[in-house]
């Protein structure tokens, strides 16, 4: 299901550099990440209580990213994109640091804590580059000197 998915998100990207295919790259990419999400939720068999934290957080996400969607005016679109990245990277550093807090009572035992280590660390720093690397361009675009 990952490989399907996978290689969907890869047809959406391949879809979507092209206006007459489009349509086929957006139906690829929501195929894409429906897939995904239905096999990491089925890899995880989440109990019901987290089962509904985690539909309540993609519906409030997609709740949120909707209205903001449908408030931007098509001129601003390159500022939404970069503000939306943004958020990207913010996840990756976030996601980076929980992960090391996890793992640091069994790093010193860890037959792999090196390669844990420099992968939290390679996430952090390239979230962060993107997190912060996102905001500028959207300041820039939005007209803000900085």
């Amino acid at each position: 299901m990952y490989l399907g998915s996978g290689l969907c998100c890869v047809g959406a990207l391949a879809g979507l550099s092209a206006q007459n295919t489009s349509r086929l790259g957006n139906a690829l990419g929501m195929m894409g990440v429906a897939g995904g999400i239905a096999a990491t939720i089925g890899a995880l068999k989440p109990s019901p209580e987290l089962l509904s934290q985690m539909s309540l957080a993609m519906a409030t996400g997609g709740t949120l990213g909707l209205t903001i969607a449908k408030r931007i005016e098509i001129t601003d679109l390159p500022q939404l994109v970069a503000a939306f990245h943004s958020l990207v990277g913010l996840a990756a550093v976030l996601t980076c640091i929980a992960e090391y807090m996890i793992e640091f009572p069994h790093l010193e035992t860890h037959p792999a804590a090196g390669v844990l280590k420099t992968v939290a660390y390679l996430g952090t720093y390239i979230g962060g580059v993107t997190f912060s690397g996102s905001l500028v361009a959207y300041g820039k675009l939005q007209g803000w000197s900085c």
